[in-house]
């Protein structure tokens, strides 16, 4: 069912069914777990967010995928129906940040330099993961390794950006992105570190910031983690 005006009509009858007969019921996030016809022109099975049971629903939502995101309702006795799509705006946008004008120092032990802590990670969803702003250091041709992780040096691998190799002096220009995912069917809550770590067991390097360039460790919704295959699992 694809045409709005036709969902739109639809939904209220159940509405108003379910008002007219005195039962109650809710509007819940779902996740669709499978498709039983091409497009999503019929059933769909889903689970709701915060459950762990596959239930079938019957599609107005129109067009369909596995890993999409919909409202659920559900009109006893009559079952229930997967209304509208969720869109970043409505439900899963994730803007999470960690930010300072101050430089950090480093050395040869991986250490480090910026926590965003109790980021929410929803079901079935994609992340972007990135850094800035600049890598300073006092020698020449100077590597220096960056990470994310969660929790803490030493915590699973979220995003290694590999090494940047310093030629000059002043600070260098730095910055990375790169993608993890939760595949799972169960929303968590993680914070995540930025790493790095000195290729000069001498002399120290510094993730660079001032006033006018704070650096910084960013989190952000990307989409469903189904449409991010190459994105590390969470």
């Amino acid at each position: 069912m694809n045409d709005p005006m036709l969902i739109g009509t639809t939904v209220e009858q159940i509405v108003q069914n379910a008002r007219r007969l005195g039962l109650s019921w809710g509007w819940r996030p779902l996740t669709v777990k499978s498709v039983t016809e091409p497009f999503g022109q019929s059933t769909i099975a889903g689970v709701y967010d915060g459950d762990t049971a596959s239930l079938p629903f019957t599609n107005l939502a129109g067009t369909t995928y596995v890993g999409a995101r919909h409202m659920g309702l559900f009109v006893p006795p009559t079952g229930n129906y997967a209304v509208g799509t969720l869109t970043p705006n409505d439900l899963e946008r994730v803007y999470a940040v960690s930010a300072t004008t101050s430089s950090a120092v480093f050395g040869t032990t991986e250490t480090v330099v910026l926590t965003v802590n109790s980021v929410p990670i929803k079901a079935q969803s994609a992340y972007e993961f990135s850094f800035g702003q600049a890598l300073s250091t006092t020698v020449l041709n100077l590597s220096v390794r960056v990470r994310v992780r969660q929790t803490t040096v030493g915590g699973t691998l979220v995003a290694d950006y590999n090494n940047y190799q310093l030629v000059l002096v002043s600070p260098h220009n730095a910055s990375g992105i790169a993608y993890a995912k939760n595949d799972t069917d169960v929303d968590r809550s993680i914070s995540f570190v930025l790493t790095m770590q000195s290729s000069n067991a001498l002399l120290l390097a510094s993730h660079f910031a001032d006033a006018n360039t704070p650096r910084f460790l960013q989190v952000r919704y990307a989409g469903v983690a189904s449409d991010f295959p190459h994105a590390l699992v969470l």
